[in-house]
């Protein structure tokens, strides 16, 4: 009834959609696309858009970081972000071009929790994944898997934690009398991400975190904090940059390509 109203004849109903009715929604299918992209061409992204991405972004990344979280639990982290750096480091992050639709007003598509996931994914997980290479490869390698008798190895138990790396812990912690898991009803509570479980060893409830790394195997790092260093936070602002650029502890600069002809 509505393809009649429409002036079409259904009289030929198989001819009308083979000839005609396709024809004519591949056309204004073909015309709507070329449309949006015309509209994605010209137009100007939100500065609303952009500052509620960077907010996310520092959501995201603070809900997901877990290796920062450790070293300011034991107090080996320290902020220096508003002095000046004259040291060798380079900064490290990512560079990324991406559908500027993100920070539209309105627009199609919605991108839910874009920046949020940009923080946990790229930024928390890097940098988690940065730090714990770091760690793994200044550490000393022992043959075989007795904990025991590493931690034998130690005069000071009390600043020992153990990180295990890519590791199952019910498939290779399987005493309950040595291991519990956080969540077992006799487990002394320790508020930081990562903590996954006690190791008793002599007597001394030795924390056990659980961490990811793309480019190591399984590995089982038992470290002593007095030992491991600390993570300072410098600025990522290289000399001569705004303070406008830097949001919390990054360094973020959206631009258009659209809107900025040295871009193009």
């Amino acid at each position: 009834k509505t393809l009649s109203i429409l002036g079409f004849d259904v009289e030929n109903i198989n001819e009308l959609f083979d000839s005609k009715l396709i024809y004519f929604l591949k056309i204004l299918k073909e015309k709507a696309q070329k449309k949006i992209e015309e509209i994605h061409r010209v137009q100007n992204i939100s500065l609303d858009k952009v500052n509620k991405f960077k907010e996310d972004v520092i959501k995201g990344f603070n809900e997901a970081t877990v290796l920062r979280d450790i070293f300011k639990y034991y107090k080996l982290y320290e902020n220096r972000i508003k002095e000046k750096y004259d040291g060798k480091l380079q900064p490290f992050g990512i560079k990324n071009v991406d559908n500027k639709a993100v920070f539209f007003d309105e627009w199609h598509v919605h991108y839910l929790d874009w920046g949020i996931d940009y923080g946990r994914r790229f930024l928390a997980s890097y940098e988690d994944s940065y730090i714990i290479e770091k760690i793994a490869n200044n550490c000393k390698e022992e043959k075989g898997k007795d904990i025991d008798k590493i931690l034998n190895k130690f005069d000071n138990l009390s600043n020992i934690i153990i990180f295990t790396v890519n590791l199952d812990l019910y498939e290779h912690f399987k005493d309950p009398n040595v291991f519990i898991f956080k969540w077992y009803q006799d487990s002394p509570q320790l508020d930081i991400k990562g903590f996954e479980s006690w190791y008793i060893f002599k007597e001394k409830y030795i924390p056990v975190f659980s961490t990811y790394q793309e480019k190591i195997n399984k590995q089982i790092l038992v470290l002593d904090k007095t030992k491991l260093g600390k993570l300072i936070q410098y600025s990522p602002l290289n000399e001569g940059e705004s303070e406008d650029l830097r949001k919390d502890i990054f360094y973020i600069h959206i631009q258009s390509f659209s809107e900025d002809s040295e871009l193009m």
